[in-house]
């Protein structure tokens, strides 16, 4: 005999009610797709600024595509989308994409994957306009703006009565409005943590932007119930957002050329007009040259090359013409005396963000004196500053390092100050390598 069949209840392993309905209320309407592709194409960009160089470093993020008013609200427009594609390091990229997750796969369920695409699209383009508009300083990146957008829908839709959303019971709309309360907590103190000018200013743009289309039924204009059929119309703005989204990154670095920042680039010599003073500097900041005279005289000149948030080093080289010719054997003794001044200068002009690293010394540039310091400007760029007495020239270089600096850019800030020459009369012009100093060491940067 065969022993006795066991009998199973089918409804003994089943959880009970309530936790039916729990799990219901969570689990979203459908399957987030284009929330999910949001996140990888955030992810994509990530890893290429990461390839690229620091992506905690303005200079990486400017170059990838991100926002700066000039810019963006003049000859590169496309920084208005592609910055909502840039973040700030790992922790400013894991907090807006679980954000996003949190915030879109709920409202995707709602409004479908194209909708969702055209709101986060405008939410980032209106606020990062406005807030480059009225913070131009800031360099505005991070997908916040769109976030917000998708958020205020949210909230609008969560709370609002009518028959639009008949089919979406009460309970399904507990969980995204916890989730959407917990969000609005989240961004304000992250804002305020941030400490970055504009940082909430571009999250009310962007919730109010979604707020704004949610309460006038734009969002929900034809909406089917559960089937999620998307008019015609619709589909095809959406696919131009998609289109517009890829046209803008792909312009942000292929203007930006944040490859350059793999390798250090060649120097190239450069004359301080006016003067006999030249020195070398990377090639990429000579994109970026200006020059300031005085309008009463041409007592001095000052060359700037470079950007902050363009280059990794930006150099500012002042010439100045002194009343009375230092003689050679006097210019140890009058470089100490200008030591002493540099040296009370310091103490007295300080400001409570710099940090004076090394404090004005007496050295030497190959064989000739030099008084160097060297600082911290609010603990982020690392400042190098040479003064020195040639003849009837006072010359002051000043070098800027940017923070997040790859190895092999390191050195060029001394080969910067080792390149700088004054071309004394009958001398030889300096344009072969034994040239560039006394000693015939020093750097031999290619012609211009």
């Amino acid at each position: 005999m065969f022993p006795p069949t066991p009998s199973f209840d089918r409804h003994a392993s089943a959880p009970p009610r309530y936790v039916r309905l729990l799990l219901d209320a969570l689990t979203p309407r459908r399957f987030p797709f284009a929330c999910l592709t949001l996140i990888a194409v955030n992810l994509l960009v990530f890893s290429i600024a990461r390839m690229c160089g620091d992506v905690e470093s303005y200079v990486t993020l400017k170059r990838m595509g991100a926002g700066l008013s000039p810019a963006a609200l003049g000859p590169e427009p496309w920084r208005l989308l592609s910055a909502g594609y840039l973040h700030l390091g790992w922790r400013h990229l894991l907090v807006n994409l679980t954000s996003l997750l949190l915030c879109g796969m709920y409202l995707e369920g709602l409004l479908g994957p194209w909708r969702l695409l055209l709101l986060y699209t405008l939410s980032i383009l209106v606020s990062n306009a406005l807030m480059m508009g009225f913070y131009p300083e800031v360099l505005a990146m991070g997908a916040s703006g769109g976030i917000c957008g998708l958020l205020g829908a949210l909230l609008v839709l969560c709370f609002r009565p009518g028959r639009q959303v008949w089919w979406w019971h009460w309970r399904y709309r507990l969980a995204p409005a916890a989730s959407c309360m917990g969000l609005v907590v989240s961004t304000i103190y992250g804002a305020c943590e941030c400490g970055q000018p504009g940082s909430n200013f571009a999250h009310l743009v962007g919730g109010a932007v979604g707020a704004v289309l949610a309460v006038s039924g734009v969002l929900t204009w034809e909406l089917m119930s559960p089937s999620f059929d998307e008019p015609r119309r619709v589909y095809e703005g959406a696919l131009i957002a998609v289109w517009l989204t890829v046209a803008c990154l792909a312009l942000g670095i292929m203007t930006g050329r944040p490859w350059e920042l793999w390798k250090r680039q060649p120097l190239v010599r450069l004359q301080v007009p006016g003067t006999p003073v030249s020195l070398a500097v990377p090639s990429g900041a000579t994109a970026h040259i200006s020059t300031e005279r005085p309008e009463e005289d041409d007592s001095w000149v000052r060359l700037t090359i470079g950007e902050t948030l363009t280059d990794l080093v930006v150099v500012e080289v002042t010439v100045e013409r002194l009343e009375e010719e230092v003689l050679e054997e006097d210019v140890g003794e009058v470089t100490r005396q200008l030591r002493k001044e540099l040296y009370k200068e310091a103490d007295e002009t300080r400001g409570e963000f710099e940090r004076l690293w090394v404090r004005p010394m007496t050295s030497r540039l190959y064989t000739r004196p030099v008084v160097y310091s060297a600082s911290y400007w609010k603990e982020l760029y690392w400042i190098q500053r040479w003064v020195m007495l040639r003849g009837e020239w006072r010359i002051e270089l000043v070098t800027v390092r940017a923070p997040g600096m790859p190895e092999n850019w390191e050195e060029v800030e001394n080969d910067v100050a080792l390149s700088l020459v004054v071309q004394e009369p009958g001398a030889p012009r300096w344009d072969t390598c034994g040239a560039w100093n006394t000693l015939g060491g020093g750097v031999c940067p290619r012609g211009p």
